[in-house]
């Protein structure tokens, strides 16, 4: 038997060994940690049959595909126990769909159409997946065809998720096109403008074109959200590297520095500005953070780091009327960097808006956290020397009882008042 066809009849006995898995699906009932590993190693052994006798790509690609387009049915009567099911598609199965992505002679436009039509069809994280391929194996005239498709799909949608859902995947392909034109064209009709986080995204498609220029207006737009902000380091990295004037890097570094300063940034400073010490520079940067009347976690943060508590001190008592609208997670970061770094003034108005907004929500499961907030406030009152026109901590709690009178729980629990019998 030639090569060619012990090949094709295990593909066919394959093929049978998935319908079979599909089949059974009405009737499956896999749960409970043994049951669920016992059925991840039945489908991992299935795939890896595929990667041991299947050797031609295109036939190896359309088992695999399949196999990712029967994930509502193979998942059917599953509880997946710590994602053990999901992992087989995610990592087995397009781990070896790359494989042999990546050794077709060319790709065409059926399998574009393939995986578009099989992105929104399966399961939420398994095969949305396959999107992936596009950046890495699919041709250019591959994906600008699935480009103009999930239009096409889109525009034919009368339900509004739906239609949002086909423009998210045509921006990503036209982000994996290189075309930033394109990608901000369709963000646009999915929201009316462009998003802020899409500078990001743009200033990428720049990098990746060479267009380190453009790539700097971008990322200078505004500061990056928090999710952003590794993949903002590191264009602005390459931006750097890329530029050739030096005097544009320079100007590019300053205003990319004061827009997310970071102590790790400081390490530059040597490279950029050779004239000018890292105290110097600090102490430039201070002056600049300390005459600008906005407030920042960030800004403070570095003052910190740089070594200047005392000045992050100042900085947060001297804008404590803006600490309202800031994000939670990164005030409570700031109050613990403050209060073991001599800024007990500081950490102590910002455990106080922690505890304001904690009483104001009245959540019996945050009393244990609104009671940390007080014995912080209590622990640091000792060491603020200068209240500075602000309370000091027995008018503070006064003051707080009064407005938050109706929470009794929380004031019992903190001992301030006695429980009715």
């Amino acid at each position: 038997m030639r090569k060619s066809q012990r090949e094709e009849m295990e593909i066919n006995r394959l093929r049978l060994g998935l319908a079979a898995f599909v089949s059974a699906s009405p009737k499956r009932s896999v749960r409970g940690k043994r049951k669920v590993a016992k059925y991840a190693e039945e489908l991992t052994n299935w795939l890896n049959e595929v990667a041991f006798f299947v050797h031609d790509p295109g036939c190896g690609v359309n088992l695999v595909l399949a196999f990712f387009e029967s994930d509502n049915e193979l998942l059917t009567g599953c509880i997946d126990h710590e994602e053990q099911l999901k992992k087989v598609f995610t990592e087995n199965a397009f781990g070896l769909l790359c494989d042999y992505a990546r050794r077709l002679p060319e790709t065409t436009l059926e399998l574009g159409d393939r995986i578009l039509e099989g992105i929104l069809s399966g399961r939420e994280g398994i095969r949305d997946l396959l999107a992936g391929l596009s950046s890495d194996y699919l041709e250019p005239r591959v994906i600008e065809h699935m480009y103009k498709r999930a239009h096409e799909k889109a525009a034919a949608c009368a339900d509004e998720k739906k239609m949002h859902d086909w423009l998210d995947i045509a921006a990503a392909l036209a982000r994996e096109l290189l075309d930033a034109e394109r990608f901000l064209s369709t963000l646009k009709m999915m929201f009316g403008e462009v998003p802020p986080y899409a500078t990001v995204l743009v200033a990428e498609i720049h990098v990746r074109l060479g267009a380190f220029d453009e790539a700097a207006q971008w990322l200078l737009r505004e500061p990056p959200a928090d999710e952003d902000l590794e993949t903002w380091d590191r264009l602005g990295d390459e931006v750097l590297d890329g530029m050739d004037d030096p005097e544009r890097v320079k100007r590019f570094f300053l205003h990319f520095f004061r827009m997310r300063r970071t102590a790790t940034l400081l390490e530059d400073v040597a490279e950029f500005f050779p004239e000018m010490t890292r105290d110097a520079f600090v102490r430039q940067e201070a002056s600049e953070i300390m005459r600008d009347l906005r407030f920042s976690t960030y800004d403070a943060v570095f003052l910190v780091d740089a070594g200047h508590p005392e000045l992050a001190d100042r900085y947060v008592a001297a804008r404590r009327n803006q600490l309202s609208g800031q994000d939670g997670k990164l005030v409570e970061e700031l109050a613990d960097l403050l209060a073991y770094n001599r800024g007990a003034l500081g950490a102590t108005l910002l455990y106080r808006e922690l505890l304001e907004r904690l009483l104001t929500r009245n959540r019996t499961s945050e009393i244990e956290q609104g009671l940390s907030y007080l014995n912080m406030i209590d622990l640091l009152d000792e060491r603020v020397d200068d209240w500075g026109g602000v309370m000091d901590t027995d008018a503070y709690w006064q003051d707080l009882q009064t407005r938050h009178a109706d929470k009794i729980a929380f004031w019992v629990r903190a001992g301030l008042i006695v429980d009715e019998p």
